[in-house]
């Protein structure tokens, strides 16, 4: 919870003021994408409980009931943005004719599909005002 907390702040605030990476937070940052990564593995072997109370422990009821909500969630906010943004893109031509800005750019506002990770904190009964 408290890399969800993490995201939160430091997502908006890179994003907003175009702060440059420091080195020891850019690693901690990919960190938090790897334990993010790592948790969507185990989310696919929690037991949850259906709208009846029953306590679902049955492995193919628990990874469709988790991947039609959380999982697309939780992938787009493991994915480490920073380390797209140092790949050359051969479409980045096209998306400058087209429009749309350099592929650095895009990726900026990518990052902001972390911030639904704070859906989480609802889910686990810690509010946030």
């Amino acid at each position: 919870m408290g890399l969800v907390i993490f995201n939160a702040v430091t997502v908006p605030l890179y994003i907003s003021y175009g702060l440059p990476p420091n080195k020891g937070l850019e690693l901690f940052n990919y960190m938090t994408d790897l334990i993010f990564a790592i948790d969507i593995c185990f989310n696919f072997r929690t037991a949850y409980i259906d709208k009846q109370g029953n306590l679902i422990r049955d492995s193919g009821p628990i990874a469709k009931n988790y991947l039609e909500f959380w999982f697309p969630i939780d992938f787009f906010a493991a994915v480490p943005y920073i380390l797209l943004s140092q790949i050359p893109f051969p479409y980045d031509l096209l998306a400058k004719a087209m429009g749309f800005g350099d592929s650095q750019s895009q990726l900026t506002i990518l990052q902001f599909l972390k911030t639904p990770r704070l859906l989480r904190l609802g889910s686990s009964g810690v509010y946030v005002c």
